[in-house]
């Protein structure tokens, strides 16, 4: 097997993890695996793992990519506007997508980093935005997510 310099290794690398955030947009993160990436990106699934050691790594290249897409479907001016602006939400792909990865990684078989850290930020931006009382806004929100994806 040939070596790949340095410089192809970086351009695939920004290759793959471009196709880790399009495949998370198409099919969500319980779908999204090796085998779906690499035939996404019309490469082996082992060429990924070198790449990608583990799913978590998947979630590395999600960082700063999915949260502002998320937000930007919350109306933030208002703790009322907050309630109404999520649950109209709830029915859009895109913030479900993001929902079910926030979940999945925060009460999943393996819990991970990216799912403490994405609700310590919305936790932040909601309170700062909004006051601490809106805190409580955020729990019954959550609370109503897992009800309506338990649904579907």
């Amino acid at each position: 097997m040939a070596r790949i310099s340095a410089a192809q290794r970086e351009a695939n690398l920004v290759r793959y993890r471009q196709g880790v955030i399009e495949l998370f947009w198409q099919v969500g993160w319980d779908d999204l695996t090796y085998g779906r990436l690499a035939e996404h990106l019309g490469v082996r699934s082992s060429t990924l793992q070198a790449y990608f050691p583990n799913r978590e790594a998947f979630g590395d290249c999600l960082k700063g990519q999915v949260f502002p897409v998320f937000v930007g479907y919350l109306d933030l001016s208002s703790r009322e506007a907050l309630v109404r602006s999520w649950s109209q939400a709830l029915s859009e792909p895109k913030f479900r997508m993001v929902l079910t990865l926030l979940l999945g990684n925060l009460v999943g078989k393996y819990p991970t980093e990216l799912g403490r850290l994405g609700l310590k930020r919305l936790a932040v931006l909601v309170t700062e935005r909004l006051g601490p009382q809106a805190h409580q806004d955020l729990e019954l929100l959550l609370g109503r997510t897992v009800m309506t994806l338990a649904d579907s």
